[in-house]
């Protein structure tokens, strides 16, 4: 691992710009969601853009324990992992998607004096970067960046160096090299149909979960837990993998089954078609294909590919699979949302209002509450 971690000796400097002076607004820069419906639509969220080609650090924050012997200072390729005592200062943005016709979002920062971590250890990884035109794909890419170098530390020494993620955000440097803004991101934001309803259907539904037992160790348990991670992941490679677990959870017999000739020759691909069909989905119809989803997992898994290009596609359709073999474990019938989340379960013709409202987003910002 030589080759890879570097001893350095630079104690971190907290450069959020504002931590010892009242910060000017003019001075902030801010990115909104990247607002993403699962067809792939992109709704183009408002923003304030960091000027393309400033210099900038990014850093990515977690929670830590002290190790005695540990550098101060490590590099990870150009990933530098620093560890420090909080607090330091942030900036959050927070975004509400409210109920209604046309999907809107209300969002606001915390900017003015965000401590975080006061009296915790930490480790800082930070990247020195030159800010590109797409500012919201370079962020997602820096903290995969900055997860993997992590990840290569934590496998050399163990998980306390870093715990908890508590802080993403970007400092904007002058040409001086000093910090003069700040930016941050908030990933994986999903437009959801907002006039979405839990009616009195859904209600029977919801009361009936009172018998299931969360604790129970039994196949559907993990899968939802599986399939959670999945949708609160969104659209990463990460993401493709839990579904697959769930799946193959809900569509296998449970561990330990005694199998027939028959069963013992079935492949992953063949136990999930095999359970579609008994909750009536033919997987000849299924695009992509089931056998596709499966050579996408191995893509990511035995390829190590971070961004294949089935990837949105492939995972909307993976999480309503798997959402169908859910509700159906938990017999829920035909009493719940649309599989895919941006369907409306609005009737006609307020689903085609609905529709037409949905392609002009509006974006509220407004002070912070604090």
């Amino acid at each position: 691992m030589s080759n890879y971690i570097v001893g350095i000796i630079v104690p971190f400097e907290d450069r959020y710009p504002f931590k010892e002076r009242p910060p000017r607004r003019v001075g902030n820069y801010e990115i909104a969601p990247s607002t993403t419906g699962s067809k792939g639509r992109t709704v183009e969220p408002l923003r304030l853009e960091v000027p393309s080609g400033s210099r900038a650090q990014y850093r990515l924050v977690f929670t830590s324990m002290p190790v005695p012997g540990l550098p101060d200072s490590l590099a990870v390729g150009r990933v530098v992992l620093q560890s420090a005592f909080g607090p330091i200062w942030t900036q959050r943005t927070h975004v509400l998607q409210k109920p209604g016709w046309r999907t809107t979002y209300v969002k606001h920062m915390d900017r003015d004096f965000v401590e975080v971590a006061a009296g915790y250890a930490l480790t800082i990884c930070t990247i020195e970067v030159e800010v590109p035109g797409e500012l919201v794909l370079a962020m997602r890419a820096w903290r995969d960046e900055a997860l993997a170098a992590v990840g290569f530390v934590v496998a050399v020494l163990d998980e306390r160096i870093a715990q908890e993620v508590i802080a993403e955000d970007l400092i904007v440097l002058d040409e001086a090299g000093e910090p003069k803004g700040a930016a941050d991101h908030v990933q994986q934001i999903r437009a959801f149909p907002p006039q979405q309803r839990v009616l009195e259907e859904h209600h029977e539904v919801l009361r009936g979960l009172a018998s299931s037992d969360p604790s129970a160790d039994e196949p559907i348990v993990s899968a939802a837990r599986w399939y959670l991670r999945a949708a609160q992941s969104g659209v990463t490679p990460d993401a493709i993998v839990f579904l697959w677990i769930a799946l193959e959870a809900l569509a296998k017999p449970p561990f330990g089954t005694k199998l027939t000739k028959i069963q013992k020759k079935l492949s992953d691909v063949e136990w999930v078609e095999q359970a579609l069909g008994t909750v009536g989905i033919d997987p000849t119809q299924i695009a992509p294909s089931v056998g596709r989803l499966a050579g996408l997992r191995a893509e990511i898994i035995h390829g190590g590919v971070e961004n294949p290009a089935l990837l949105r596609d492939g995972y909307y359709v993976l999480e309503a699979l798997t959402r169908v073999l859910l509700r159906h474990r938990l017999g829920t019938g035909a009493a719940a949302w649309p599989a895919f989340p941006d369907e409306s379960n609005l009737v006609s013709p307020f689903r085609q209002l609905a529709h037409i409202l949905r392609r002009f987003p509006r974006t509220h910002w407004r002070p912070s509450p604090s």
